[in-house]
């Protein structure tokens, strides 16, 4: 399937479901795991955070809620998704969500102290591209949080899920360690997050400068 259909059938799946998304055993479960994710961020003041297909916005609105100043930023594919979210944060002064590909996000470089993706990989057309957006935006310290579908084994499911709408594939634990590694990233940890996902925290690989 091509790159631009994957990206269609996303925004025409999510499009679909986001008034009772929040609702559905989906939603229960997405909000499981963002608590998860939350729990990582180490939130603190002035922190800033940027959510890669953040959904109605659940994780947007418990970060900024948390954080004096700083900015908690979320961006998803579907607009309807993002209208939800939005309807969400409205009072809320530094949060805000908006329409953007995650493997062309609206941000400058090295800007946020925590960027995440919870259960989004899956779906994404190049999921080492939007790895690879998200590292651009993480500041020198900052941290990615990842969190996605893994079951075994990996080709059954993959084959399974294929009818999914959207659905490109699952990931294996060394892919993922990979696809960071492309970027600057390794692995501080990793842990199962119920029996369906895996969740991983990187951090920019520091390269020492010899003395001498």
């Amino acid at each position: 399937m091509g790159v631009d259909k994957v990206k269609e059938e996303n925004v025409k799946f999510f499009d679909k479901t986001a008034e009772y998304y929040d609702k559905s055993l989906l939603g229960w479960w997405f909000r499981l795991v963002q608590r998860e994710v939350l729990k990582e961020l180490e939130l603190r003041n002035n922190m800033k955070v940027l959510d890669v297909g953040c959904g109605t916005g659940y994780l947007v609105e418990k970060a900024a809620r948390e954080v004096d100043g700083g900015l908690i930023r979320g961006v998803d594919v579907s607009p309807e998704m993002v209208k939800v979210a939005q309807r969400r944060i409205q009072r809320i002064k530094n949060a805000e969500v908006v329409v953007a590909d995650a493997e062309k996000l609206p941000y400058s470089k090295k800007v946020f102290d925590g960027v995440v993706s919870t259960l989004a990989l899956h779906h994404f057309p190049d999921a080492q591209v939007a790895v690879r957006e998200m590292a651009r935006v993480a500041k020198k310290d900052g941290k990615i949080v990842l969190v996605d579908v893994q079951m075994h084994p990996l080709w059954l499911m993959n084959n399974m899920c294929k009818l999914e709408p959207g659905f490109v594939r699952m990931y294996s634990d060394k892919e993922v360690d990979d696809m960071l590694a492309k970027e600057g990233f390794q692995i501080i940890k990793r842990r199962r997050v119920g029996l369906a996902a895996v969740l991983v925290v990187g951090r920019r690989i520091s390269i020492k400068k010899s003395v001498g």
